[in-house]
């Protein structure tokens, strides 16, 4: 009789484990929403720059190409004035 009796009884933590418990889901909980708002911060922040320097890429392309082409384009418009 006394076995069974044990057998029925449902596990009943102790305070300090339920405290460490308890400081354990916190310290996750604070730990992953620092984690995903960092993140978030740092994307947006990466997005930005990348954005800035396709830009700059662009617009330095576009003058290398003006300066490659100018020689051509005067070549032809002398070709053009001399006949």
């Amino acid at each position: 009789m006394k076995s069974t009796a044990n057998r029925k009884k449902a596990f009943q933590p102790s305070l300090q484990f339920t405290i460490s418990f308890l400081f354990i889901v916190l310290i996750l909980s604070v730990g992953g929403l620092l984690s995903w708002y960092h993140y978030h911060v740092s994307s947006k922040n990466l997005l930005a720059e990348a954005e800035k320097d396709f830009s700059q890429i662009g617009r330095e392309l576009a003058g290398d190409f003006a300066n490659l082409i100018s020689p051509a384009v005067q070549i032809v418009e002398f070709r053009a004035l001399s006949h």
